[in-house]
């Protein structure tokens, strides 16, 4: 008896870590909502406007994630992620006041 309940413990772990692993897997995707794509390659070097244009295709399935690389980058530069909230991009015509780094930090964290 008690090795029976043994295994059936066993066996509804396993199941619940399968159901943990495909809930968790189907949040990782990419829907229409996705404000930042981090992709699994980076160019060598994305310039602010590369990321920003990047950023304001409608679609974030069609995007290839370059302000998450641009932002990488950055962060790897200054040395110290809260530097990474300062990054302005009001040299860009449309960008506004937008702090696009401080954002993609949050949900790259």
């Amino acid at each position: 008896m008690r090795m029976a309940f043994v295994y059936f413990i066993s066996l509804l772990i396993i199941i619940a870590s399968m159901l943990g692993i495909l809930y968790f897997k189907s949040l990782a995707k990419i829907s229409k909502d996705t404000k930042y794509v981090v992709p699994t390659f980076c160019p060598p070097k994305v310039t602010q406007l590369q990321a920003f244009n990047d950023h304001e295709i409608a679609n974030p399935l069609n995007r290839r994630g370059l302000m998450s690389c641009y932002c990488l980058e950055e962060m790897k530069v200054l040395k110290d992620p809260k530097k990474v909230f300062a990054i302005s991009f009001d040299s860009i015509k449309g960008a506004g006041e937008t702090p696009y780094c401080k954002e993609w930090f949050y949900v790259y964290a």
